[in-house]
């Protein structure tokens, strides 16, 4: 089946669309042939909130894309938002463990955190989501009471999950090993609840809204202050952001008024108010004697503790300025060790003393391949890969080949002599053999099959450096399936299987 201009691959699972080449180029630096998105490519997926498990020494990271690049009138492209779950490993390296896709449905994250292992989130659609973080899929959702989700908190010691609702419902439940059940629901508010945070004994619940923050008795279920936050300008509402326990007596609110607030729970008051050079402060972490903040702004504003011989109080320290754009998600691995991430969607590993950075991009290096022989690369975004071939002594590439697929797109592969390229999509996974160089100028490629259906998605494929003609495919289901091609005849046989679980070769 030959793929001309704008012919259409169609199968039950996803869509592909196959273009040849267009009038576009992509122009690079000389100093830099290899071309990557732009951080800000519509495509590109902006961070939005950190998890740290400390027990694992994991960390899981939101992502999520409100554009996909699309096509008037085309059905190959997405349609929707697209969200990703990233899980890290952070010791004794920054690896990526596992990705996980979320359909259309599930795509909002407004709340994500760890309780023994297991991952949840909240979000608008009302549930409570829990994943299957080695099959990279969702596990179960849970219905909750009260319309759209926008945080989320657990409490470790009991396993209590708190989550705040567009209503002003404040929902416990209770986590067993294979269901969540509602435990309680609290006294109504007349504001949504925007952020929520449990106290370390697990006695109380800290939540912001519009114009007020509450402090909340979990037993009796009711709020036991409700403290009324000062409008900087009086039409305008102070938003509480973002809340975190320091100790079972003090917490911390993050505004819209750029400010830190430090909060006595016991008798209601803010002992300390701290203006930051933020527009807002929308996300905080703590450590030991240290408060993180940041926002609407690319700095990272650090507080610190006073020596107790000398003052109580807290006291804004240094500015970390190592984002390019709006910070929206921060998590605290020790007590000397930042994890950051925003609106410029690169994960960036920040310690002091002494200061160290290190800036993870939003992009793995299996997201462009390439073939050096026919200097052709194929990069990967969201909803598409593109070919491209870089001519000699040229710095502009000229795009020979788009696929635009209906799911999001996990990984993508292109073979040493420029034949064949593959992708995957978490829906279904294709092989094509490609003419790029034919006689007519115009490029093509031809749908090969893979020989069953153990090949509906894979996780990564490898094709041989030379001579060419064998792949490797690490499947779903945790076996590696070697590949003979065969351009000539436009075929693929599998020859060996490797089960990864039992350790044996067929």
């Amino acid at each position: 089946m030959d793929c001309e201009d704008n012919s259409e691959i169609e199968t039950a699972d996803t869509f592909i669309k196959v273009e040849a080449a267009g009038p576009e180029t992509f122009k690079s630096d000389p100093d830099n042939i290899i071309l990557v998105p732009n951080a800000l490519d519509p495509e590109t997926m902006v961070l939005h909130h950190l998890a740290f498990d400390a027990e694992s020494k994991t960390l899981a990271v939101f992502k999520y894309a409100r554009k996909v690049r699309s096509e008037e009138g085309s059905k190959s492209s997405i349609k929707g938002p697209v969200g990703k779950i990233e899980i890290w490993g952070t010791s004794p390296l920054y690896r990526l463990k596992q990705s996980i896709f979320l359909p259309g449905e599930f795509s909002s994250n407004e709340g994500l955190a760890w309780y023994k292992g297991r991952l949840f989130s909240c979000g608008i659609h009302g549930h409570i989501v829990e994943y299957d973080i080695e099959a990279e899929k969702i596990k179960k959702w849970t219905p909750v009471p009260g319309g759209i989700k926008w945080c989320l908190a657990i409490d470790q010691a009991t396993g209590r999950i708190a989550v705040g609702s567009e209503d002003g419902f404040v929902i416990i439940m209770q986590i067993y090993d294979y269901e969540i059940e509602l435990e309680k629901i609290l006294d109504r508010q007349e504001d949504r609840v925007l952020c929520i945070s449990w106290s370390p004994d697990g006695k109380k619940l800290v939540t912001g809204s519009p114009n007020a923050v509450r402090i909340w008795d979990v037993k009796s279920g009711q709020a036991v202050d409700r403290i009324t936050i000062g409008k900087v300008v009086a039409k305008d509402d102070t938003i509480v952001w973002c809340t975190a326990f320091l100790d079972d007596s003090t917490f911390a609110t993050g505004d819209s008024k750029g400010r830190v607030c430090i909060w006595d729970a016991k008798m209601g008051v803010c002992s300390e108010t701290h203006e930051t050079k933020l527009q807002q402060v929308q996300c905080l972490a703590t450590a030991k004697n240290k408060i993180y903040c940041a926002g609407v702004g690319k700095q990272i504003q650090v507080l610190l503790k006073g020596k107790e011989e000398f003052s109580n109080k807290w006291v804004v320290g240094a500015t970390r300025t190592i984002h390019t754009h709006d910070v929206r998600a921060l998590a605290a691995i020790t007590d000397s060790e930042l994890v950051s991430g925003g609106v410029d969607s690169y994960l960036v590993v920040s310690r002091a003393p002494p200061i160290t950075v290190n800036v993870i991009p939003p992009y793995r290096s299996s997201d462009v391949q390439i073939s050096s022989q026919k200097r052709l690369f194929m990069i990967r975004y969201i909803s598409s890969t593109a070919v491209l071939h870089l001519p000699e002594d040229s710095f502009s590439a000229n795009m020979l080949l788009r696929f635009n697929t209906s799911s999001p797109i996990t990984t993508i592969g292109l073979s040493e002599d420029g034949n064949w390229c593959a992708l995957s999509t978490v829906k279904n996974a294709k092989m094509f053999a490609l003419n790029c160089f034919s006689s007519n100028a115009k490029a093509s490629a031809e749908l090969v099959l893979l020989p069953s259906s153990e090949y509906k998605s894979f996780k990564r494929i490898q094709f041989s450096q030379t001579p060419g003609n064998m792949a490797a495919v690490f499947t779903q289901k945790n076996k590696i399936r070697i590949l003979t091609l065969s351009y000539e005849f436009k075929a693929v046989t599998e020859t060996h299987v490797v089960n990864l679980e039992q350790g044996e070769l067929n």
